[in-house]
């Protein structure tokens, strides 16, 4: 019993570390890096399923939108 337990945690906690250093990863280390784009669109790919599921297609208003803030060269979401 208690040995699972500390299992669990270390598994947990080496599970964290490794999504903490994907997330350094692409937001520092990249090569999309140095284009600018919102952080969270960096991290991950369900910024754009967001806005085309919960948002009713809103992808291509919110796309303007980001080319408006960032420029004509942006990185909406990471490949």
């Amino acid at each position: 019993m208690f040995l699972t337990t500390i299992l669990a945690v270390v598994a947990s906690i080496s599970l964290l570390l490794v999504f903490r250093l994907l997330a350094l990863r692409r937001l520092n280390h990249h090569p999309l890096s140095r284009h600018p784009g919102p952080p969270l669109a960096a991290l991950t790919q369900w910024y754009k399923a967001y806005y085309d599921i919960v948002k009713d297609g809103g992808w291509a208003e919110h796309l303007e939108s980001l080319h408006g803030i960032y420029g004509i060269v942006s990185r909406p979401h990471y490949p």
